[in-house]
């Protein structure tokens, strides 16, 4: 478990000695459980997820939640509960899942990286290799097309499954993996072969 995540999504590291865990004191939050009270500080309404609750079930799990604890034990890589019941955990547990999801998603938009590198062969090791920097490194697919287009040349997206022979030549022939581009180039119309390829954020 990531527990980088975990810590953004309002878990608490704490480490003591051989201990070593990440406290969710947000449990509320978590479960979007919100309460509104009287001024005497007894609860006039609430909802839980956005569905309106009993008084007496929100006194009850507003209770829970006070006294209760949740934490991920890093050391065994398992979440732990105290003093809450099979419900709430199996409720945390969901919205946690779903925090995650949200979290993974949005570590793809924002961090996955499309690089672009033209192919060229190394006679010597006898193989196609993308060439040391990439000529585009940018966060959308479309930002290599854009080169290409820039470039004024006729090119086209060769597809991972039907390829052509001399395609799936070079790509029995390269120490890369992504989608495959040729290009007309010049007065003399080269063909040139790029690879687009795709970069994953590094967990951290």
């Amino acid at each position: 478990m990531d527990t980088a995540k975990l810590i953004e999504m309002g878990g608490t590291e704490q480490k003591d000695g051989s201990n070593h865990r990440i406290y969710f004191s947000n449990l509320a939050e978590i479960l979007e459980f919100n309460v509104i009270r009287f001024s005497f500080g007894s609860i006039r309404s609430a909802t839980l997820a956005g569905i309106e609750m009993s008084i007496s079930s929100a006194r009850k799990l507003a209770l829970e939640l006070y006294e209760g604890k949740y934490y991920y034990d890093v050391s065994t890589g398992q979440f732990v509960s105290h003093k809450l019941s099979a419900p709430t955990v199996a409720r945390v547990e969901d919205a946690l899942s779903a925090k995650l999801a949200s979290l993974k998603k949005e570590t793809f938009m924002y961090d996955t990286r499309f690089q672009l590198y033209r192919l060229g062969f190394d006679e010597e090791a006898g193989y196609w290799k993308p060439e040391d920097a990439p000529l585009v490194d940018g966060l959308h697919p479309q930002d290599c097309n854009d080169y290409l287009n820039e470039m004024s040349c006729d090119y086209w997206l060769l597809g991972r499954d039907e390829q052509p022979d001399y395609i799936t030549d070079i790509r029995a022939k390269t120490n890369a993996d992504g989608w495959f581009y040729a290009a007309l180039i010049g007065d003399d119309e080269r063909v040139a072969y790029y690879i687009m390829t795709r970069v994953e954020p590094e967990e951290k």
